[in-house]
């Protein structure tokens, strides 16, 4: 009953209401019980020990966790977001290209995926701007352009126009940093690679062109990469579709080991809606740190582009994304209850699996 009460609950701008979980999940993975998240409108006020005087108080028998976030995907887009007649595509909008009346939005809100970083098909060396969706809610739109994606990947190959290789991508990176205060870099660059050839060069030529703004996202026997990653933040798609568990584990070992911080995404729909939380729980399995798991699809996305002061964290001045569980997310058993997106209800139970 009280889940439902939070699924009807829309927080007015003028009212404080004091939600008080069972526990919260704490950014080092922990339950951390006695807590009361004080939300006003779609946002996050204070997190404190007692309710605020004069202050809705709402019981919850649940965990409360921040909404999980998606590092890129193309899950809600129309189609496919790119134009392959042209050899460079910077000012391409994935903003342009979402379906905000697709079933899918539903289907992450009820997984409670909050929020995605939706990007372009990385099928150009500049492929276009990413754009932040809420994943419910009457705001959806959150950020209308992030990070310019590029890609140095095998995607990019077009004999059409250009390139067909790995050198030739690099000519074209090259080209267009070297012209240098271009309005498609200042807000950073998604760089998708599939090789430890690809990482290494691309760094060179950031390095270079002073663009200090730049992430990368790893495809391909990301194994195969040493220690270019160490002590980085990456992107990482989503585990679940090769099969290839024991290998994964691993991989995110070594990872772990080396310092590296990691976004899960769902470029593909690879896996499904519920790809970020097995990925997180594999992630917690392999390596032994539920806070490291929880981060790489809360926290660590968000930095990725740019928000984490303001969505994957419960924390004041966060936006009000907030899922009910049953239990820990991290617990395959934990189902969701309740979701608020920006403070409104969206959405209830996740549906069941099917034997």
């Amino acid at each position: 009953m009280l889940a439902a009460f939070l699924l009807s609950l829309a927080v007015p701008q003028a009212t404080e209401v004091a939600l008080h979980p069972r526990a919260i999940v704490g950014e080092d993975g922990a339950l951390v019980e006695g807590k009361y998240v004080v939300v006003r409108g779609a946002r996050i006020v204070s997190v404190t020990d007692s309710a605020p005087r004069g202050a809705r108080l709402v019981e919850l028998d649940g965990v409360l966790a921040p909404g999980m976030v998606d590092a890129f995907t193309n899950f809600g887009a129309a189609g496919r977001i790119s134009e392959e007649t042209e050899r460079l595509t910077p000012n391409l909008r994935a903003a342009d290209g979402a379906d905000l009346g697709a079933p899918v939005w539903e289907e992450l809100a009820a997984r409670g995926v909050t929020s995605v970083h939706l990007v372009p098909e990385p099928s150009n060396v500049l492929a276009g701007f990413g754009a932040l969706f809420a994943a419910g809610g009457t705001e959806r739109l959150i950020v209308e352009a992030t990070l310019q994606t590029v890609s140095l990947t095998s995607w990019i190959t077009d004999v059409r126009v250009g390139p067909t290789s790995l050198a030739g991508g690099l000519e074209m990176l090259e080209s267009a940093l070297g012209s240098g205060g271009d309005a498609a870099f200042s807000r950073g660059l998604l760089i998708f690679v599939d090789s430890a050839e690809g990482i290494r060069s691309a760094r060179a030529l950031c390095e270079k062109a002073g663009v200090d703004k730049r992430t990368f996202a790893l495809f391909g026997e990301v194994g195969s990469y040493g220690g270019e990653a160490a002590g980085e933040l990456i992107g990482l798609p989503a585990i679940g579709a090769s099969g290839a568990r024991a290998r994964e584990a691993e991989v995110m070992k070594r990872l772990y080991g080396a310092g590296t911080r990691v976004a899960f995404g769902t470029l593909g729909g690879a896996g499904g809606a519920d790809a970020l939380r097995q990925s997180a729980m594999l992630y917690s399995r392999a390596t032994g740190d539920a806070g490291a798991a929880w981060a790489a699809v809360t926290r660590h996305p968000a930095e990725l582009f740019g928000m984490s002061d303001k969505i994957g964290r419960i924390a004041a001045g966060a936006r009000a994304d907030l899922v009910l569980w049953s239990g820990h997310p991290l617990d395959a058993a934990a189902r969701v209850q309740s979701v608020l997106i920006g403070g409104e209800s969206v959405t209830a139970a996740a549906p069941q699996e099917r034997e």
